[in-house]
């Protein structure tokens, strides 16, 4: 059984579109999940939004239907930021290795105050067993956690306008 209809997508702007439409309906859906007080949820869904503006960026700046680029792209998925930064950090600077580390570290610093969303991101949706102490880790976001997500969100989209504008 397949469910769904399958959307072909053969030129790099309409990906990138693709990529914006997810990344805004992530958002709306992180919103709404708040608004229920599903923080969790919530939280997954704000960070899911980051991931596809960064994405999305990629996708404007290069043809990602390339098999090259299309490969290069792939290999940010499973819901890494991380991934997905140095890719588009790489796209914008090419081999200048001191804008690379510029970018990365305004980045960290400033929008996502040091959060490592490797850690965060899959243990807010399951429960992380810890062999060392023998027992589950989970977090619970609270409404406060969310706003800082939407608030990281909101100075990504900001940011990543603004390197748009500047790095082409």
């Amino acid at each position: 059984m397949q469910l769904g209809k399958r959307k072909i997508i053969d030129d790099s702007f309409t990906a990138a579109e693709k990529y914006l439409e997810i990344a805004n309906a992530d958002e709306e859906a992180a919103v709404a999940l708040c608004e229920k007080q599903l923080f969790n949820q919530s939280g997954y869904f704000f960070i899911q939004s980051m991931e596809k503006h960064i994405k999305y960026c990629i996708a404007k700046k290069i043809n990602v239907t390339n098999p090259h680029f299309a490969d290069e792209l792939r290999k940010t998925m499973g819901h890494s930021l991380d991934e997905s930064l140095n890719l588009l950090f790489k796209v914008c600077t090419g081999n200048d290795e001191s804008l690379f580390n510029q970018l990365n570290a305004q980045l960290k610093n400033q929008v996502f105050r040091d959060t490592n969303f490797s850690l965060l991101h899959n243990k807010v949706r399951y429960p992380i067993f810890s062999p060392k102490f023998q027992n589950y880790t989970f977090p619970e976001l609270n409404a406060r956690d969310c706003e800082t997500l939407r608030d990281m969100l909101t100075l990504l989209k900001k940011y990543l306008e603004d390197i748009s504008r500047r790095v082409s």
